[in-house]
């Protein structure tokens, strides 16, 4: 009994030792955890009503995953039939890993089911024998008998085989081999499929094929995941992994995608040949029905991505190597979970037994609480790998002290669990200035400008007078030294504050006082410290989905396999708020995972969640608290041709989704850039650094799509062309910020032309309105020309440009014959000091305008 509490309090060591990567990978699940937790307690105490399961769609995200992962959970059969049944011992070395893979996986399944049931504490009924379900007549009856013993027995399996090699002695047959033979049949059994198809009344489901896909699709989602859980570990050196065995596990995914291809074109011939009413649900599926088409985008891209994966597994040449079998895999594992989970679970509902078509989609709580169980299996097969792997390289055992393998821990020289200690101790130094001799000889440089500047506006009656001061200071270069850093601030001075009844009266007037400061950044970076790659502390700009400006700190990690993660927490900066910005009751943390596979192939996966208590600024009086998450992906396909695409999503909705593609033909002299922008829902009372434009009230949903050409002509002659429009999906709710409309522009520019140092600019750009709030239509036109004297060291510009209608800013209303005159001079007194002065008059039929600008810039 001794040597058996040895054994447990050896794993739970291992367990605890790490690289700071896998403290890192271990913090990160758990607070996924913890957050489906906090949505599950939000589900119990409120009910299923915080889901979208209805009457008519009574199975959703939670049974479709339950389907998926108990297909991943038998596929672990896989590695016992070579090891036991053909005696490939290369294969029984890793048997252990597809033993432990398969009882998170049936852990996660039963998790599935337990939170798909409304009363969680009724539970036991479905337990034969001990509650009152319907055995064995009940087929789901059968299922949970067969996933409890089915996780029984791979509980016992590994562990009674660990435990043998730790105390070293040989595992007795008698004892282990009789029950893998009975998981290898209790496994193959596909009771979750017939659950399915003995539903009679529903006939999307009642099919004789629907075990072999089971089956098939089973026998390629859990090895495609084996096979990344495999290179994994080859990756982090923990383990020696048989090619053979890889082979082997490519060779059963080739098959399985094939079988599974030849079985859905059946199904898809059995569906669409007969034309038969039964086949609504599978027309809902593929092409959508009576405008229902949730599911149609993901149902193709299931398709494309098994193709895709079939073609790199089934090629000889293709799956040799390594990387794209990687990329393979996780298109097998997306494609089949899409398959096999919403895929097939909810078309069955749709249309109901009675005609009725209502879609499905999974509440944000739903969507929480399936990441929350996907974390916690993948932090328990983590956790249980780190503690197995040791004991079966024979690193640790019993009788003879912890022998850490200094290649494959992943901890150096020291513990693993010291580890993130060190690393601590080691930043805390640098942050205290300890460095080493040979960073003490790179060069530090200190560099920064002062601005000044004077602005004056004035029309009739009314003027206004400003004068800002602003002060930048940067130390340290990123690239070279271990310590940066920036600081900007300032001061601006409303020489003649106005009355509110002024047409200018800005946010300047609205602190009380006519000098305001600005503390805009100030923040230390630490560079390339242990497995950071930046460190940040104080005042600063992040861009995560949003421009966010917040106090606080902020961490990227070093390039790992393709991976950078980043994270941040603070206090957002609200500059319309007070003077300096210091808001201490809002608060705001967030992160990022990029991946990078292959050089031209980048994605982003973001998360923001922000706090903003009671505004003056904002119309709607309350607190707001929001978290909005969003998904990127950049992908080169060529050196020149760039695509961009992006999705964001509150908690609660969808937000937009945006598409960018840059193309340019460098011989031509020819750049093509189109972007395009969905807003998916309709929002409003959103925090303001999630909604520039909260103060505009409720957007509504619209569809925008621009496009611009540029063409070089030499080095002389340059013309841009653009244009797009914005189409509102509902004309009647438009607003100032919210409105349809189409518009075109076109730039021809000259550099050096009749003169050196001479450059003019010819613009001209049409606007019409598109709804029903705003008809406005203009047409502006604009041509400028500037002249370099003196080296550059001088330069005069002067323009004029003309407007048919253009919205007045001072007035709030819409101008007619705008016309505007403007004239600039920019030029260096010395080396350090740079001067800018301009001015412009702008004139419609109403009034006028004059503005200037006199600028004073020292570099030092």
């Amino acid at each position: 009994m001794k040597t058996y509490f040895r054994f447990w309090k050896e794993m739970v060591a291992q367990a605890l030792k790490g690289s700071a990567l896998y403290w890192i990978w271990l913090v990160v699940l758990t607070a996924i955890v913890i957050m489906g937790g906090f949505a599950y307690a939000e589900q119990v105490k409120h009910g299923l009503i915080v889901s979208n399961l209805s009457d008519q769609v009574a199975w959703g995200a939670y049974i479709a995953n339950f389907t998926y992962i108990v297909g991943v959970a038998a596929s672990a059969i896989l590695l016992m039939i070579p090891a036991y049944f053909y005696r490939i011992e290369l294969v029984k070395q890793i048997t252990i890993i597809g033993e432990l893979f398969a009882v998170c996986a049936v852990s996660m399944g039963m998790l599935f089911v337990v939170v798909d049931i409304g009363r969680p504490d009724r539970f036991w009924h479905l337990m034969p024998g001990v509650g009152r379900v319907n055995w064995p007549m009940s087929i789901l009856s059968w299922d949970v008998l067969l996933l409890s013993g089915y996780l029984l027995l791979a509980l016992y399996i590994p562990f009674y085989l660990l435990y043998q090699k730790y105390i070293k002695e040989e595992p007795r047959g008698m004892f282990f081999k009789p029950l893998i033979y009975l998981s290898i049949f209790w496994a193959a059994i596909p009771v979750t499929a017939f659950l399915f198809s003995g539903l009679g009344s529903r006939q999307y489901w009642n099919s004789a094929v629907m075990a072999p896909r089971f089956l098939t699709s089973s026998f390629i989602a859990g090895p495609s995941l084996m096979l990344l859980v495999l290179y994994i570990i080859e990756w982090r050196d923990l383990f020696e992994v048989p090619r053979t065995v890889i082979r082997v596990l490519i060779r059963i995914v080739a098959l399985a995608l094939i079988l599974n291809l030849f079985l859905f074109a059946s199904e898809v011939f059995k569906e669409f040949y007969t034309g038969a009413l039964e086949s609504a649900s599978a027309r809902y599926l593929f092409f959508g029905l009576k405008g229902k088409h949730m599911l149609v985008p993901y149902t193709w891209l299931s398709i494309g991505l098994n193709l895709v994966a079939t073609i790199i597994f089934a090629s000889h040449k293709l799956s040799s190597h390594d990387r794209l079998i990687q990329i393979a895999s996780v298109f097998a594992v997306v494609g089949i979970w899409i398959e096999k989970g919403m895929g097939m679970v909810v078309p069955g509902f749709v249309p109901s037994p009675l005609g009725d078509i209502i879609e499905y989609t999974p509440s944000w709580v739903e969507v929480r609480v399936c990441a929350g169980i996907w974390a916690f299996g993948f932090l328990s097969f983590t956790l249980l790998m780190k503690a197995a792997l040791p004991i079966e390289r024979g690193d640790v055992h019993y009788g003879r002290a912890i022998k850490e393998h200094p290649a494959k821990s992943g901890g150096g020289g020291a513990s693993g669990l010291t580890k993130p200690v060190v690393t601590a101790l080691v930043l805390l130094a640098a942050l205290l200035g300890a460095g080493s001799t040979a960073e003490a000889k790179t060069p530090f440089h200190i560099s920064g400008w002062i601005m000044q500047d004077y602005h004056w506006k004035t029309t009739g009656a009314f003027s206004d007078h400003l004068a800002e001061t602003l002060v930048t200071l940067n130390f340290g270069d990123p690239v070279i030294n271990r310590f940066s850093g920036s600081i900007q601030g300032g001061v601006i001075v409303d020489l003649n504050k106005q009355d509110s009844g002024s047409p200018y009266r800005s946010i300047y007037d609205t602190f009380g006082s006519h000098a305001i400061g600005r503390f805009y950044y100030g923040y230390l970076d630490v560079n390339k410290v242990g497995l950071f790659s930046n460190i940040r502390a104080g005042r600063q700009h992040l861009y995560e989905l949003e421009g966010l400006h917040f106090d606080g700190l902020s961490v990227e990690t070093k390039p790992y396999a393709g991976f950078v993660v980043s994270a941040f927490g603070g206090v957002p900066v609200h500059l319309y708020e007070n003077q300096f910005g210091f808001d201490p009751g809002d608060w705001t943390a967030g992160g990022a995972l990029q991946w990078t596979p292959i050089a031209r192939l980048r994605f982003r996966f973001s998360g923001v969640h922000l706090r903003d208590k009671v505004s003056a600024f904002r119309i709607f009086q309350g607190n707001l608290d929001d978290t909005l998450f969003g998904g990127a992906a950049w992908l080169n396909i060529t050196p020149n041709w760039e695509l961009y695409s992006r999705v964001t999503a509150f908690t609660d909705q969808l937000r937009d989704l945006d598409f960018g593609s840059s193309t340019s033909f460098p011989k031509q002299d020819l750049k093509l850039t189109v972007t395009a922008h969905r807003l998916l829902e309709a929002y409003d009372f959103r925090v303001n650094e999630l909604d520039p434009f909260s103060f505009a009230g409720t957007y509504q949903p619209y569809t925008e799509a621009m496009a611009q050409i540029y063409k070089g002509f030499g080095k002389k002659f340059g013309l841009v062309v653009g244009g797009g429009m914005r189409l509102l999906d509902h004309n009647q709710v438009a607003s100032a910020f919210n409105h349809g409309f189409a518009k075109a522009y076109g730039s021809f520019t000259t550099r050096g032309f009749l003169a050196k140092g001479l450059s003019s600019t010819l613009t001209a750009d049409y606007y019409r309105g598109r709804d029903n709030t705003l008809k406005n239509n203009y047409f502006g036109l604009s041509f400028s020309v500037n002249q370099e004297f003196m080296k550059k060291r001088l330069v005069v510009g002067a323009g004029t440009a003309f407007y048919l209608y253009r919205f007045n800013l001072f007035t709030g209303d819409e101008s007619s014959d705008v016309r505007t005159y403007f004239g600039e001079i920019e030029g260096r007194i010395r080396k350090d000091l740079k001067l800018k002065a301009g001015y412009e008059f702008e004139k419609n039929r109403i009034n006028g305008f004059h503005s200037g600008r006199v600028r004073l810039v020292w570099d030092f």
